[in-house]
């Protein structure tokens, strides 16, 4: 494995986890909506440009 991996793993794998934060259930409920949404709008942009590069072979 590549040196680059190798501290990439060490950074990731044998870090001590840090407490998350807790977020009020509205907020929470809030930031999940947007995520979605998010989410949809992405979805839309990836259909359209595989329509698009559909349209070009």
């Amino acid at each position: 494995m590549p040196p680059r991996q190798i501290a990439q793993r060490v950074l990731f794998e044998d870090a001590e986890s840090a407490p998350l934060p807790q977020l009020p259930r509205d907020l929470q409920a809030q930031l999940l909506q947007q995520m979605v949404q998010w989410m949809q709008a992405v979805a839309v942009t990836i259909n359209e440009e595989a329509r698009d590069e559909q349209d070009y072979c």
